[in-house]
C-alpha cells in the first residue's frame, strides 16, 4: 500500500496509494496509524478469506490520508483498494464510516485512529 514509515521519526517519505478505478494518490507524509483484520466471506462457495489493511498518514502539508486494501487471499487478488483524504481526522473517519463496502467498522477504525486526538470517538465508556 505504500512505504512503511514510523510515526515517531517525523521525516516524510513519498507514499503512493493505489485506488481501483481512479488514479493513485501520491504525497509526502508519515504513517501515524495502521490496522489489519482477516474476515471470511461465507456467502461464497467455497468460503473466501480476506485481509483488510488500513493505514493512516499525515501529509507534509498537514492533511490526513487513509488507504484501505481488501485482499482476497483465496483468489489471490484485491477485492478493492481505495484512498481517502481530508483536512481533519474527524471528517476522514466519517468518510471511512460512510463507505462501509471497504470493511471499515468501528473496530478497525478504532485501532487505525488509536494514537490520534479522536481515538475516544471509537470507545464505548461504561461506568
Amino acid at each position: 500500500m505504500g512505504n512503511k514509515q514510523s510515526a515517531q521519526s517525523g521525516s516524510f517519505k513519498t507514499i503512493t496509494l493505489r485506488r481501483d478505478g481512479k488514479g493513485a494518490l501520491q504525497f509526502k507524509g508519515e504513517r501515524i496509524g495502521s490496522a489489519t483484520r482477516t474476515w471470511t466471506d461465507n456467502d461464497q462457495e467455497p468460503a473466501e478469506i480476506h485481509e483488510v489493511s488500513a493505514k493512516l498518514f499525515r501529509t507534509s502539508g498537514g492533511k490526513y490520508v487513509a488507504g484501505i486494501e481488501d485482499y482476497n487471499k483465496t483468489a489471490e487478488e484485491y477485492h478493492c483498494r481505495c484512498g481517502f483524504a481530508d483536512t481533519s481526522l474527524d471528517a476522514l473517519s466519517e468518510a471511512l464510516r460512510k463507505n462501509s463496502e471497504y470493511s471499515c467498522d468501528d473496530d478497525i477504525l478504532g485501532e487505525l485512529f488509536e494514537d490520534t486526538e479522536i481515538a475516544q470517538k471509537f470507545v464505548e465508556h461504561i461506568d
